[in-house]
Protein backbone atom coordinates (compact mmCIF):
# COMPACT_ATOMS: atom_id res chain seq x y z
CA UNK A 1 0.00 0.00 0.00
CA UNK A 2 0.90 3.55 -0.15
CA UNK A 3 1.55 4.13 3.44
CA UNK A 4 3.64 1.16 3.40
CA UNK A 5 6.08 2.82 0.51
CA UNK A 6 6.18 5.45 2.51
CA UNK A 7 7.63 3.82 5.82
CA UNK A 8 4.57 3.88 7.97
CA UNK A 9 2.67 1.16 8.91
CA UNK A 10 -1.34 1.50 10.30
CA UNK A 11 -2.56 -0.67 13.23
CA UNK A 12 -5.65 -0.43 15.57
CA UNK A 13 -5.95 -1.72 19.02
CA UNK A 14 -8.03 -4.39 20.11
CA UNK A 15 -10.95 -2.47 22.00
CA UNK A 16 -9.45 1.32 22.11
CA UNK A 17 -8.44 2.07 25.47
CA UNK A 18 -9.00 -1.11 26.96
CA UNK A 19 -5.88 -2.71 24.72
CA UNK A 20 -3.59 0.22 25.67
CA UNK A 21 -3.88 -0.46 29.55
CA UNK A 22 -1.84 -3.73 29.70
CA UNK A 23 1.17 -4.74 30.06
CA UNK A 24 1.90 -6.48 27.09
CA UNK A 25 -0.56 -5.09 24.41
CA UNK A 26 0.88 -7.15 21.70
CA UNK A 27 -1.80 -9.15 20.88
CA UNK A 28 -4.14 -6.40 20.79
CA UNK A 29 -2.09 -4.48 18.36
CA UNK A 30 -3.36 -5.41 15.25
CA UNK A 31 -1.87 -4.91 11.71
CA UNK A 32 -4.72 -3.40 9.61
CA UNK A 33 -4.43 -5.04 6.02
CA UNK A 34 -6.04 -3.27 2.74
CA UNK A 35 -9.23 -6.07 3.07
CA UNK A 36 -9.77 -4.26 6.46
CA UNK A 37 -8.79 -0.81 5.51
CA UNK A 38 -11.75 -1.32 2.81
CA UNK A 39 -14.32 -2.22 5.57
CA UNK A 40 -13.50 0.45 8.22
CA UNK A 41 -15.63 3.12 6.55
CA UNK A 42 -18.43 1.55 6.87
CA UNK A 43 -17.90 -0.64 9.97
CA UNK A 44 -15.51 1.23 12.06
CA UNK A 45 -15.96 -1.37 15.10
CA UNK A 46 -16.36 -3.99 13.56
CA UNK A 47 -13.00 -5.20 13.74
CA UNK A 48 -11.48 -3.41 16.80
CA UNK A 49 -14.44 -3.03 18.94
CA UNK A 50 -14.85 -0.28 21.38
CA UNK A 51 -14.43 0.79 25.04
CA UNK A 52 -16.03 3.14 27.14
CA UNK A 53 -12.76 3.23 29.08
CA UNK A 54 -12.19 6.83 30.65
CA UNK A 55 -8.43 8.28 30.99
CA UNK A 56 -6.96 9.53 34.25
CA UNK A 57 -5.25 12.51 33.22
CA UNK A 58 -2.26 12.29 35.68
CA UNK A 59 1.13 10.61 34.58
CA UNK A 60 1.19 9.16 38.35
CA UNK A 61 -1.85 7.03 37.75
CA UNK A 62 -0.94 3.31 37.45
CA UNK A 63 -3.05 2.81 35.02
CA UNK A 64 -2.33 5.81 33.09
CA UNK A 65 1.50 5.11 33.29
CA UNK A 66 1.04 2.09 31.45
CA UNK A 67 -0.96 3.35 28.56
CA UNK A 68 1.72 6.49 28.12
CA UNK A 69 4.77 3.54 28.21
CA UNK A 70 2.99 1.47 25.60
CA UNK A 71 2.13 4.64 23.26
CA UNK A 72 6.10 5.67 23.57
CA UNK A 73 6.83 2.47 22.61
CA UNK A 74 4.22 1.47 20.03
CA UNK A 75 2.84 4.47 18.00
CA UNK A 76 3.86 7.90 16.37
CA UNK A 77 0.38 8.66 16.07
CA UNK A 78 -3.18 7.54 17.00
CA UNK A 79 -6.46 8.13 15.27
CA UNK A 80 -9.34 8.37 17.85
CA UNK A 81 -12.42 7.52 16.07
CA UNK A 82 -15.67 8.06 18.70
CA UNK A 83 -18.04 10.14 19.29
CA UNK A 84 -18.22 13.17 22.00
CA UNK A 85 -16.88 11.25 24.73
CA UNK A 86 -14.28 9.27 22.25
CA UNK A 87 -12.72 12.88 21.43
CA UNK A 88 -13.23 14.45 24.63
CA UNK A 89 -10.39 11.37 26.07
CA UNK A 90 -8.36 12.08 22.25
CA UNK A 91 -7.93 15.37 23.43
CA UNK A 92 -7.32 14.48 27.26
CA UNK A 93 -4.42 12.18 25.79
CA UNK A 94 -3.06 14.26 23.44
CA UNK A 95 -2.66 17.13 26.19
CA UNK A 96 -0.84 14.92 28.48
CA UNK A 97 1.07 13.55 25.74
CA UNK A 98 2.25 16.70 24.94
CA UNK A 99 2.93 17.76 28.90
CA UNK A 100 5.23 14.73 28.92
CA UNK A 101 7.22 15.15 25.94
CA UNK A 102 5.95 12.45 24.15
CA UNK A 103 6.18 12.77 20.58
CA UNK A 104 2.74 11.04 19.21
CA UNK A 105 0.02 13.14 16.91
CA UNK A 106 -3.39 12.30 18.10
CA UNK A 107 -6.17 12.95 15.63
CA UNK A 108 -10.01 12.56 16.67
CA UNK A 109 -12.25 11.42 13.62
CA UNK A 110 -16.12 11.89 14.80
CA UNK A 111 -18.34 9.07 14.56
CA UNK A 112 -21.91 9.08 15.42
CA UNK A 113 -25.27 7.35 14.53
CA UNK A 114 -27.04 10.29 14.73
CA UNK A 115 -25.91 12.01 11.46
CA UNK A 116 -25.55 15.20 13.16
CA UNK A 117 -22.87 16.96 11.96
CA UNK A 118 -22.68 19.26 8.88
CA UNK A 119 -21.58 18.86 5.25
CA UNK A 120 -20.43 14.96 6.00
CA UNK A 121 -22.10 11.59 6.97
CA UNK A 122 -20.33 10.55 9.77
CA UNK A 123 -18.81 6.80 10.53
CA UNK A 124 -21.22 4.51 11.94
CA UNK A 125 -24.26 6.67 10.58
CA UNK A 126 -24.59 4.70 7.21
CA UNK A 127 -23.59 0.97 9.11
CA UNK A 128 -26.24 1.77 11.75
CA UNK A 129 -28.56 2.45 9.26
CA UNK A 130 -27.96 -0.11 7.16
CA UNK A 131 -28.64 -2.34 9.85
CA UNK A 132 -32.53 -0.85 10.97
CA UNK A 133 -33.23 -0.96 7.20
CA UNK A 134 -32.45 -4.90 7.50
CA UNK A 135 -34.29 -5.49 10.32
CA UNK A 136 -37.26 -3.72 8.79
CA UNK A 137 -36.98 -5.61 5.65
CA UNK A 138 -37.11 -9.17 7.29
CA UNK A 139 -40.14 -7.68 9.27
CA UNK A 140 -41.64 -6.75 6.47
CA UNK A 141 -40.55 -9.98 4.58
CA UNK A 142 -42.71 -12.69 7.17
CA UNK A 143 -45.29 -14.48 5.51
CA UNK A 144 -48.87 -13.70 5.83
CA UNK A 145 -47.64 -9.81 7.41
CA UNK A 146 -50.29 -7.99 7.75
CA UNK A 147 -48.84 -6.38 11.35
CA UNK A 148 -47.77 -3.05 11.58
CA UNK A 149 -44.24 -2.98 13.02
CA UNK A 150 -42.97 -0.14 15.31
CA UNK A 151 -39.42 0.42 15.08
CA UNK A 152 -37.54 2.97 17.43
CA UNK A 153 -33.87 3.43 16.38
CA UNK A 154 -31.61 5.42 18.50
CA UNK A 155 -30.82 8.79 17.87
CA UNK A 156 -31.30 11.88 19.56
CA UNK A 157 -32.68 15.23 17.31
CA UNK A 158 -32.55 14.74 13.41
CA UNK A 159 -34.00 11.60 12.68
CA UNK A 160 -31.52 10.60 10.15
CA UNK A 161 -31.96 6.91 11.22
CA UNK A 162 -35.77 6.38 11.41
CA UNK A 163 -36.16 7.97 8.29
CA UNK A 164 -33.72 5.32 6.80
CA UNK A 165 -35.16 2.58 8.08
CA UNK A 166 -38.15 3.53 6.13
CA UNK A 167 -36.70 3.52 2.95
CA UNK A 168 -37.45 0.43 2.09
CA UNK A 169 -40.36 0.20 -0.64
CA UNK A 170 -42.75 -2.71 -0.38
CA UNK A 171 -42.49 -3.20 -3.71
CA UNK A 172 -38.53 -4.66 -2.62
CA UNK A 173 -39.95 -7.16 -0.15
CA UNK A 174 -39.78 -10.74 -0.89
CA UNK A 175 -42.14 -12.84 1.29
CA UNK A 176 -40.56 -15.65 2.89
Amino acid sequence: SELEKSGFAFFGVKNGMDGLVKENPAKDIIPVTEEMAKILPFAPSCEFGSTRRSLIPDPNDPETKIVLKNIRENFGGLVIIGGNDHLYEATKLAELLDLIGIPCLVVGVPKTIDADLCYTLPLGAQSAAQVILEEVYRAAALPHSQEVVIVEPMGRLCGYLTARGGDIRPEEVKKL
